[in-house]
């Protein structure tokens, strides 16, 4: 490894928001860093460091992002590109950035992206790229890694047993519903997948003028994880470990599992949106008083309470539940969809009325979980840099939870 020196001179400021007793090393060592080393030009010579390269789909985390970098940059000296992408863009994108065996350079690659733990599989694919963060991570106190709770540690940051990444946003999937509607025609909330289609499609283009589910932007790509999510009622019993055929590792979509989901996700489909939310891809149209129902991350709420009026349009009229399931659930031994009980179904929540009797819900949670990779191929400068200022993100006391949950980033 060579690095490339040159004259020493970091800022001795300090952002406030970087008074810490535990992160002012840090923050001094990434000064010292960037004043210390450059990058080798096409002739040889040496050139000012280029800027930390990070690439994210545009959301509601952008502006604590963005406050962060600002205070960062400003107090080290390293200059940062945080390019934000319109989200169908980034979904065309990311499988080549993910895939590219390059270092990032200037104007290429990212030296940290902004994904889903859906990423790890094309960055395996390259030697190096996903990088092992495992001793950084559990021995750093700022990260604080044992308070993340342990099935969110897995879920979003685990890879063939390493560490790769950094938790940024996890958001459960929620059912979103127009309360005032439901109070003023005595509605049951939907707990099935079955029943959440059938009111739907009850109410589509109906006296209302609503659209029955909004459950995801058009033109951007969300068909597989809305039928992922719905089809993990019918196959997860026993946790998000499941999914496929433990003993054979085969995936079980040829079952009777995922034709139900199939079943019902084209009902769904044949009751939501028709026209294009592309490229923002935000599906605006719960919030703007057009159906009668969502599937959506948390976010939705915030998003539907803050911004201008025509965004706004239900506001206080809006009913939470937990996403719909499943009463009926693959038999592996069978490959027959079975009743739920207790001992089939473990981790049900809630119970619906079948035949007489009362029957579990199963309901596994769809999480929109974003994440931090940082690229194993980036010079080992910018590695450092770009997990220092995650690191810090995670941080509850520089990030400061209330003030982002109250951020006025919902328009």
């Amino acid at each position: 490894m060579v690095l490339y020196a040159r004259s020493c001179s970091g800022s001795p400021e300090y952002d406030a928001t970087l008074a810490d007793p535990l992160l002012s090393p840090r923050v001094a060592l990434a000064a010292i860093l960037h004043a210390c080393f450059g990058s080798p030009s096409s002739t040889g010579q040496l050139q000012p460091p280029r800027p930390l390269r990070i690439i994210s789909p545009t959301g509601s985390y952008n502006q604590p992002i963005f406050r962060l970098i600002a205070a960062y940059s400003a107090t080290t000296q390293v200059p940062v590109n945080y390019i934000t992408l319109p989200l169908l863009e980034y979904s065309v994108k990311r499988q080549s950035m993910l895939l590219n065996a390059e270092p990032p350079t200037n104007s290429t690659g990212y030296d940290a992206l902004v994904a889903s733990a859906t990423a790890y599989g094309d960055a395996a694919q390259v030697p190096g790229k996903l990088l092992d963060l495992s001793y950084l991570v559990v021995n750093d106190p700022v990260v604080d890694w044992q308070d993340i709770p342990a099935g969110l540690r897995a879920s979003m940051t685990m890879y063939d047993g390493k560490i790769v990444a950094l938790p940024l946003a996890p958001a459960a999937f929620l059912t979103y519903y127009r309360l005032d509607i439901f109070q003023r025609d005595n509605l049951t909330v939907p707990q099935t997948w079955e029943q959440f289609a059938d009111l739907a499609e009850r109410y589509h283009n109906g006296p209302d003028g609503l659209v029955g589910a909004c459950i995801m932007p058009i033109g951007c790509r969300g068909e597989s994880l809305m039928l992922r999510t719905i089809y993990a009622s019918y196959v997860q019993t026993q946790g998000h470990s499941q999914g496929v055929d433990p003993e054979t590792m085969q995936p079980l979509v040829n079952s009777p599992a995922m034709e139900a989901a199939l079943r019902v996700f084209r009902r769904l489909y044949a009751v939501g949106l028709n026209t294009s939310n592309a490229p923002a891809c935000t599906m605006p149209e719960f919030n703007e008083g057009k159906c009668l129902m969502s599937i959506a991350p948390g976010s939705r709420f915030k998003e539907a309470n803050i911004g201008a009026p025509n965004v706004t349009v239900v506001r206080g009229r809006i009913g939470i539940a937990p996403l719909p399931g499943s009463t009926r659930v693959l038999d592996r031994s069978s490959m027959a969809l079975v009743r739920c009980d207790k001992q089939i179904c473990p981790l049900a929540d809630g119970e619906v009325e079948e035949d007489g009797q009362m029957v579990p819900v199963n309901r596994p949670s769809t999480l929109a979980s974003a994440i931090i990779l940082i690229n194993g191929l980036s010079p080992l400068q910018y590695q450092f840099f770009a997990y220092q200022l995650f690191a810090l993100l995670t941080a509850l006391r520089i990030t400061d939870a209330q003030t982002v949950l109250l951020e006025n980033n919902g328009a």
